[in-house]
């Protein structure tokens, strides 16, 4: 177990870019706060308090994958603060933990398709209260597969996350699609490097604690 710890450490700082990706993580979060400091710089007195915060929450936690989430929230302006949302996968291949992409996991236009029509059927449900697609009177009613690009793992669902004000109004947690493992057998990429390992088998006894956390954020959205 000790020999995983470096490992949790280097994800810690493969943190993506708040703006601009780069190959330098640490710069990135640098970035971030230059960004911010510049863009308060602008504003009066009477705008403040001014505040930025980043919180990074282990998800899945496994021998073959480790899956974060992240949250970074600011206010720099009226009326109300911003946020955006990170989701960072790893899985484990020849004894090494690489990076996962939504494209590995759904590669061809079918897969892709199925993806997108899925998720649009969700949010067309009452799951979502504040979703762009519910109502009598809908904002939107097809859904951009390019919205459609941070994920993380669970145990047995593989976790879909909107950006704020892309699919569904502001609210304290993101607009979350839960997908399960057995759903997806027929869907995704039957050849992708998570096929052999869910559902996941977790090795950390802190584990219930975090489940709890998990489950509360996107408690009532499963479809």
């Amino acid at each position: 177990m000790n020999s995983s710890f470096p490992i949790s450490l280097f994800l810690l700082f493969a943190l993506a870019s708040c703006t601009k990706p780069d190959n330098d993580p640490l710069k990135n979060l640098n970035a971030c706060k230059q960004e911010f400091i510049k863009e308060i710089l602008k504003h009066s007195s009477n705008e403040s308090p001014f505040h930025m915060s980043y919180s990074l929450t282990t998800v899945l936690f496994s021998n073959n994958a480790i899956s974060l989430f992240g949250q970074i929230s600011f206010y720099d302006q009226l009326p109300h603060e911003q946020k955006r949302y990170e989701g960072l996968t790893f899985y484990k291949t020849q004894g090494k933990f690489v990076s996962l992409s939504l494209q590995e996991l759904f590669s061809t236009f079918t897969e892709k398709e199925w993806l997108r029509n899925y998720c649009e059927k969700f949010l067309k449900t009452d799951a979502i209260a504040s979703s762009y697609f519910s109502g009598k009177t809908p904002l939107l009613t097809s859904l951009d597969y390019n919205l459609i690009h941070t994920f993380i793992l669970e145990p047995e669902a593989l976790c879909i996350i909107f950006q704020p004000y892309t699919v569904a109004g502001m609210t304290d947690s993101p607009p979350i699609i839960k997908i399960s493992y057995e759903k997806l057998k027929t869907h995704w990429n039957p050849s992708n490097p998570l096929v052999k390992h869910v559902p996941f088998t977790l090795i950390t006894d802190s584990w219930t604690e975090i489940s709890e956390e998990s489950d509360e954020l996107v408690s009532n959205q499963k479809f």
